[in-house]
């Protein structure tokens, strides 16, 4: 059984303020949607699978990912390496889409990160149940809750 998540927009926004606080030791502030996903952005996302399906996807520009990192690891840019931009942005999704299934009354699994090049395939889904645009560091962040009703098939590697 697919329950409905009970999250609301004003909640998805107070996660990731708090989670930028707490990891970044800085605010996000909000910001206008996106007018089209850049081919330079980078994503990352988790499934939550069990009594509600869905995932929880975490956007940025290529350089907002390396700033991300660099502020994560405490290391300059030019040392971080592509293994680097991906461990921290998979970290981030990986604590949003944590405090997300805690919003949850039954029990939810989350998957390992999964972390894409260019506009996100990652959920297979178009559309989310709630969006938040925020802006880090002049870089814009699009953090999506989506809904996967039928749960998805897709593969985790």
């Amino acid at each position: 059984m697919n329950e409905t998540i009970m999250l609301e927009h004003r909640d998805l926004e107070d996660i990731v303020s708090q989670v930028w606080t707490s990891l970044m030791a800085q605010e996000t502030a909000n910001a206008a949607p996106w007018e089209s996903v850049a081919s330079d952005v980078v994503a990352a996302g988790v499934a939550i699978s069990g009594c509600w399906n869905g995932w929880v996807v975490v956007e940025t520009s290529q350089q907002g990912a390396l700033d991300l990192a660099s502020t994560l690891f405490d290391l300059p840019r030019d040392e971080i390496a592509p293994s680097d931009l991906a461990d921290a942005l998979g970290e981030v999704a990986n604590i949003v889409g944590g405090s997300v299934k805690s919003t949850l009354t039954g029990t939810a699994e989350l998957s390992l990160p999964s972390v894409e090049h260019g506009p996100s395939t990652i959920a297979g889904l178009s559309e989310a149940s709630l969006q938040v645009h925020a802006a880090w560091q002049s870089h814009p962040l699009r953090i999506s809750v989506l809904d996967d009703n039928s749960k998805s098939t897709k593969e985790q590697s």
